[in-house]
């Protein structure tokens, strides 16, 4: 038998196989590529109380209370806040949410809420502030998301509110002030940290306006090493609380018509002082 004839005999055979298996005597190879795993979707969280997993598509686990089981929620899941369960010396904070008709607990940082969150003005960033752990004082969780889903966690001590959150016009890096200062690159998640500045401002050329933390309320411009250049200093101690401990964060940097010149707020024995800057 010729090798020709053979290849023949074999095919029909495998052929009259497929048949007999109920099988079909076609198959249909789709290109590489096609029917891809599907990108998991994602909103910017609003007031209601939702679920912000770690990572995106990530889940956040649910220890249901009546029964002890775990259900897995979604990343972007909403649900309904109950209580927090937070306070000096009672170690991990956590929520008490309602999901898919249980009642359960989750960290509380996983759960956002519309007052826990610090958006930037175009709404492409915002900072999601909650309590952490209080061993025996309380820290809070500090991430920064993005309007796509990105995220990146900015710190778990952070000891007071994010009070400022801006952005560069190219959207390249977000600046993050709360009696502190955080730089995160967008998208490397690259984060520098200064206590000694926050409340920041870019203007239409990616130039970072800072204010001081506490008892310096000075305007400062982040130099190109990382340092900040004092611009302007009012004469006179920022108002103190009945404690005697600085005030929260002194307001960011405005600009006036010409785009250029910088006006500063300063508080001095109760009275409001504007102070135009010139660049």
């Amino acid at each position: 038998m010729s090798n020709a004839m053979r290849a023949m005999r074999i095919a029909a055979l495998a052929v009259m196989g497929t048949a007999a298996c109920g099988g079909s005597t076609s198959q249909v190879v789709k290109p590489v590529g096609e029917d891809p795993v599907p990108t998991p979707t994602w909103q910017m969280p609003g007031d209601g109380a939702t679920i912000v997993a770690e990572s995106l598509g990530g889940t956040v686990a649910m220890r249901v209370l009546e029964t002890g089981e775990t259900i897995a929620l979604d990343d972007g899941e909403a649900v309904e806040l109950s209580q927090i369960f937070s306070g000096e010396g009672l170690g991990r904070a956590e929520a008490q949410i309602v999901a898919r008709g249980q009642v359960g607990v989750v960290p509380n940082p996983r759960v956002s809420l519309g007052h826990r969150l610090t958006r930037t003005a175009d709404g492409r960033f915002a900072v999601l502030t909650a309590v952490n752990e209080c061993n025996p004082g309380c820290v809070s969780d500090a991430w920064l998301l993005g309007a796509d889903g990105w995220r990146v966690r900015l710190t778990g001590e952070a000891k007071h509110a994010v009070s400022h959150v801006a952005v560069t016009p190219k959207g390249n890096q977000v600046a993050i002030g709360g009696h502190g200062l955080w730089l995160v690159d967008v998208p490397s998640g690259k984060t520098k940290h200064w206590d000694e500045f926050t409340s920041p401002t870019y203007d239409a050329y990616g130039v970072l306006y800072l204010r001081g933390v506490g008892a310096d309320d000075s305007v400062y411009e982040m130099g190109e090493f990382g340092n900040g250049v004092l611009l302007f200093t009012e004469p006179g101690p920022p108002p103190t609380d009945l404690h005697g401990k600085p005030v929260p964060d002194a307001a960011p940097i405005a600009f006036a018509a010409d785009g250029k010149t910088l006006v500063a707020t300063f508080v001095r024995k109760g009275e409001k002082v504007t102070r135009e800057i010139k660049r």
